[in-house]
């Protein structure tokens, strides 16, 4: 007997390198997990609470290792629920393929149970959606969709899988993988030249990082630039930690949401700004690039620019990221010309950064805590190890850290700002965890996510998995009781009056415990720092709810500093 479409499904996968798949079952999708359970363990199957956050973690997977992570979904609404960490995927730069199930090929014009357009819901999503119509196509298809989700910029791939296809023998087999993306050089001789003619001729050169300059090879790459031609950076929430420590005096800071920090004055008294691996769904170029004064963008990428108002750079390199940023190196002459301790806007920008992290009066309110002292807690423990990595949800704690954290390793602070979804940072952590408790460095490597105490509630089902597969994380809650980030938007807009934001009181503590969690709730400034060190220490996924002080959240939004002209 021959192998069902569900086997060579799976083959596929396999011959693909893929460890783990995160999953909730259904009748439509039993073949595949059956197939996947007679492999005995070479896959992992993990059984999660919901699609969503299923989705998530395969995502994760994606934006640490740059290889596809994989869900696999039933049919129906288990497919509908993918939509919303697939546009989350596609438009952070993280490679998932999904894989859906539905109904047998002659009824999918049918209203029945669970028909649907598969693909025409997630193909607005999608880098690549598409739907496998015969067992013969599906090495085709599945090799595809690794190779579009991985390469360029990483984002979603869906599959829809027939029931019918599934159950049936394939008449061929055939495995079409492993594949990989094309391996790429550098941009072309005449951009190169060009790019380096334009640096070397500005008075004022800058670098803004973008998320895909945060990957390892990308970073290795601008390290050595930086070294020899110290150009000040500023980057975007998405572009952390790709300055090293020891070349901290030429970093001024992130960008992004809104336009009033120190390295906004520096992005608009630059001339000449190097854009390297930016899209401008990171920071909207409308916010950065709407001066009257000329200036000289280059598009350092992976891919071409889109077009836009704001954004249409006069030099484009499109390549291997690291490997033009090689070639630029070689090409400038900036070392020479270029003093970082000459450059007065670099040490008025540096001035702002050092007394913005320094500058806030915090006042400390019985029974609260204010942001600027949990993320201190949160510095002093990245301070003592480089082995900890945050996953950072959507609110107003987001940008607190976001300004105020500090790192230097490449995606050390990993968050969210494409969509700015909810319920992300978990199932992130989760994602790593899996992988550290794989290669055994569950105990030492230091998993810390951060959300609100609306967006936990937007994952938290998967504390029970977390618990299950005996994971071991820390997730901090930001609790106000409210969608504060909102609700500081609308009283700047209505006068001081919101509406539709106030939640409930949790005791997530409780909650944490009847998952089977840790759980500490912390009321103290002084407690946070401890706290996180004793949550670190126990075996598990810990939970620590701290009640927050966001009276000083109408800072985040306040006009941008004046400009240096």
């Amino acid at each position: 007997m021959g192998l069902t479409g569900a086997e060579v499904l799976v083959q596929n996968l396999l011959s693909q390198g893929v460890e783990r798949v995160f999953t909730l079952p259904g009748a439509k999708i039993d073949r595949v997990l059956e197939a996947i359970r007679a492999l005995d363990g070479k896959i992992e199957l993990i059984l999660c609470r919901n699609e969503q956050s299923a989705a998530f973690m395969a995502a994760g997977h994606g934006r640490r290792t740059g290889s596809a992570g994989v869900v696999l979904v039933t049919s129906g609404p288990g497919v509908a629920n993918l939509t919303t960490s697939l546009i989350t995927a596609t438009c952070e730069g993280d490679a998932v393929v999904a894989i859906g199930g539905a109904v047998p090929l002659s009824q999918r014009l049918k209203r029945t149970h669970q028909s649907m357009d598969n693909v025409g819901i997630l193909r607005p999503v999608c880098k690549y959606a598409v739907e496998i119509d015969s067992p013969l196509a599906i090495g085709e298809v599945i090799g595809n969709a690794f190779r579009n989700a991985e390469e360029g910029r990483p984002g979603a791939a869906f599959v829809s899988i027939p029931m019918d296809v599934m159950v049936d023998e394939c008449p061929e087999v055939h495995i079409m993988t492993p594949v990989k993306p094309p391996s790429m050089g550098p941009g072309n001789r005449e951009s190169l030249d060009a790019a380096a003619a334009a640096l070397n001729n500005a008075k004022q050169p800058l670098i803004l990082s973008g998320g895909l300059a945060s990957t390892l090879d990308a970073t290795i790459a601008l390290r050595a630039l930086l070294s020899i031609h110290p150009i000040p950076v500023v980057s975007t929430f998405q572009g952390t930690g790709t300055v090293a420590k020891e070349m901290a005096y030429l970093y001024c800071g992130r960008v992004g949401i809104c336009r009033n920090q120190p390295g906004d004055n520096l992005l608009e008294s630059a001339d000449c700004i190097l854009a390297i691996g930016y899209d401008v769904i990171e920071y909207d170029a409308t916010l950065w690039n709407n001066s009257k004064e000329k200036k000289t963008i280059i598009h350092l990428d992976a891919i071409p620019y889109d077009v836009d108002n704001n954004y249409c750079p006069d030099i484009e390199v499109v390549g291997s990221i690291a490997e033009s940023l090689r070639e630029l190196t070689s090409r400038l002459t900036l070392s020479a010309s270029l003093s970082p301790h000459e450059n007065e806007h670099l040490i008025e920008a540096k001035k702002l950064r050092d007394e913005f992290l320094e500058g806030m009066e915090v006042k400390h309110v019985d029974g609260l805590v204010h942001p600027l002292d949990i993320v201190s807690g949160l510095q002093k423990v990245s301070d003592e190890s480089d082995d900890v990595t945050y996953f950072v949800d959507m609110g107003s704690f987001h940008i607190w850290i976001a300004r105020y954290l500090v790192v230097h390793r490449p995606r050390q602070l990993v968050n969210t700002n494409g969509q700015q979804t909810l319920g992300v940072a978990l199932p992130w952590a989760m994602s790593a965890a899996f992988d550290a408790k794989k290669n055994g460095t569950d105990m030492t490597e230091k998993l810390i996510s951060v959300s609100g105490d609306g967006g936990f509630l937007f994952s938290a089902a998967e504390l029970d998995t977390a618990v299950r597969y005996d994971l071991n994380f820390v997730h901090i809650i930001f609790d106000d009781m409210c969608y504060n980030m909102v609700k500081v938007q609308q009283e700047k807009k209505y006068h001081g009056k919101s509406c539709a934001v106030n939640l409930g009181a949790v005791d997530f503590v409780k909650f944490a415990e009847s998952m089977g969690a840790t759980g500490f709730k912390v009321t103290d400034a002084k407690e946070v720092y401890p706290t996180i060190i004793k949550a670190i220490g126990i075996k598990g996924p810990v939970v620590i709810q701290i009640m927050v002080d966001y009276s000083d959240n109408g800072t985040l939004f306040e006009e941008t500093h004046d400009s240096f002209h």
